[in-house]
């Protein structure tokens, strides 16, 4: 793969029927992300408790920029091409598969996945192109 792939994070109640809406209508949307995304590179949205899930993949749209409203603080990117996956992979399918990817043990923020698991992650997820 020669982009990178970076964790988007959320939280049911509030993102789930937009991931849902975007999809359908195929809309892009703002969220937040990893200062390092890059036009290109990959997202995929984490939804948190009660979920706990990775739930759909899109595509950076945009350079990130730094919030200065709501999400003050965070960087955003326009993230487009969202889909969601087949189905929901739980966090602990992934903590299983990569035991060493700190990152899963305590999600907190976004992230980007290590250039040596992204391959596989991809493939876990069934996210196709």
């Amino acid at each position: 793969m020669d982009t990178s792939i970076f964790i988007c994070f959320g939280n049911p109640e509030n993102h789930l029927g937009q991931l849902r809406r975007c999809a359908s209508k195929r809309e892009s949307t703002c969220w937040t992300i990893h200062a390092d995304a890059r036009p290109g590179d990959r997202a995929v949205f984490y939804l948190i408790s009660p979920l706990s899930a990775f739930f759909a993949t899109g595509l950076v749209a945009g350079f990130p920029s730094l919030n200065t409203d709501a999400w003050a603080g965070h960087y955003m990117a326009d993230i487009r091409r969202i889909r969601l996956l087949p189905e929901p992979i739980p966090i602990r399918t992934v903590r299983e598969e990569f035991k060493h990817w700190g990152w899963l043990k305590q999600p907190r923020r976004t992230t980007e996945v290590p250039e040596g698991i992204a391959d596989r992650f991809w493939e876990l997820l069934g996210a196709g192109d």
